[in-house]
């Protein structure tokens, strides 16, 4: 965002901004963390990268949830003062250090959640569609996101942060539509052997649509409301870069529970239940989808009867 003098923005919305999006991200990081309960229950089987994915994001959400909620203590009780210009590249240059850090969590955790869940769909995609160009263009511009995002935070005061803020929310939009459109068409392509696999697929296919509109208006949402005017509509956008990087996980969660069913859930109690019927890596050699007939693989807790999985769509 362009620096602003200090009188042209009230303290006041400064700091409801940055409790407002820090009071969003705790929910969405409770909202993850019972996400990752189910997925740790229900896919011990995973692949070793899935699960090595997962558990990295939940770490660094963790890390910006509990830094973001130390600072504003910090910032409030502390009595810090605000800094004399705003922009996240001022805050290196003007001594404010605990804005600094704060930046730092927001801008490079803000980007490297994102890479990472860009990459499980890229690998998602060549998976499906047995190529190569498309996920390498994903991955491409998530890692032009992500320098994108680090040079938000870097760059010096006398520089205007605001192209690469733009930068930054454009790689994400191009990137969450292409991986949108690419898993819709190439999951509607498919040819489907029973009702059953055509409802999960229908499911599946909605299911991305949701997310990747959700991540696409966060990026959106914080882009324009910077760019218009930040002293008055910043206090959005600044919300919205604070909890973007949970919106990315918990869609990675989503889809990857997404696997899960509980049958007989008024009969027994769901733990004992719990059983995973999903679709497999969805693709073979000629490219069907065949849940029903796909070599089940073993899942088991002890204790607790009836659990039963699939090769599905996150095990590979």
């Amino acid at each position: 965002m362009q620096p602003l003098d200090s009188g042209s923005v009230r303290t006041e919305v400064v700091l409801g901004s940055i409790l407002a999006g820090n009071l969003i991200n705790l929910l969405l990081h409770g909202v993850l963390t019972v996400q990752l309960y189910l997925y740790y229950l229900a896919f011990q089987n995973d692949s070793t990268w899935t699960k090595a994915a997962v558990y990295t994001v939940y770490i660094l959400e963790t890390i910006q949830a509990v830094g973001l909620g130390i600072i504003q203590i910090l910032i409030i009780v502390g009595g810090n003062p605000l800094p004399a210009r705003f922009g996240l590249g001022v805050y290196w240059t003007s001594h404010e250090y605990i804005w600094a850090i704060q930046a730092l969590l927001i801008t490079v955790i803000g980007g490297l959640v994102p890479f990472i869940a860009q990459c499980i769909y890229a690998h998602r995609i060549r998976i499906i569609t047995q190529g190569k160009a498309v996920p390498n263009l994903i991955i491409s511009l998530s890692t032009l996101q992500l320098f994108a995002a680090i040079l938000t935070v870097t760059m010096s005061a006398q520089i205007s942060d605001m192209i690469v803020l733009v930068l930054w929310s454009v790689f994400n939009v191009v990137n969450d539509l292409i991986i949108a459109f690419v898993m819709v068409r190439s999951l509607s392509k498919e040819k489907l052997l029973s009702n059953y696999t055509r409802s999960k697929v229908i499911r599946l296919v909605r299911l991305i649509i949701a997310t990747g509109s959700l991540t696409v208006a966060v990026n959106i949402l914080a882009l324009v409301s910077l760019a218009i005017d930040a002293s008055i509509f910043g206090w959005i956008g600044t919300a919205a870069v604070i909890f973007m990087p949970k919106v990315y996980a918990n869609s990675i969660l989503v889809m990857l529970n997404n696997r899960m069913t509980v049958r007989n859930s008024r009969e027994v109690t769901p733990l004992a239940l719990i059983s995973i019927n999903a679709l497999n890596t969805l693709v073979t050699t000629d490219h069907q989808i065949d849940s029903e007939n796909s070599r089940d693989e073993s899942f088991s807790t002890s204790g607790v009867a009836g659990l039963e999985s699939a090769k599905s769509y996150g095990t590979s």
